[in-house]
């Protein structure tokens, strides 16, 4: 059970935490998915690295099943 008497700075702060957390976890996810485009790219494999642009799938990634957050990528301020 939360604190009762816990002030809405307190509150607040903790909620800023958690934004933060969350950010930091999809700065990673989008490093990663844009690691694996790069190093596709290098070996040549451009249609797999489309793939992963377009569909939002990576071929190794068997823990997240191949997706990445939609809104990652965007295109011409649409989301593709």
């Amino acid at each position: 059970m939360k604190d009762l008497f816990e002030s809405p700075a307190d509150n607040a702060l903790n909620k800023l935490f958690d934004l933060a957390s969350k950010l930091e976890r999809d700065k990673r996810k989008l490093e990663n998915t844009l690691d694996s485009i790069r190093k596709l790219l290098l070996k040549g494999k451009t249609e797999e690295a489309l793939q992963i642009i377009v569909k939002g799938e990576k071929e190794d990634d068997k823990r997240s099943q191949g997706k990445v957050n939609e809104h990652i990528f965007w295109c011409s301020g649409r989301r593709i």
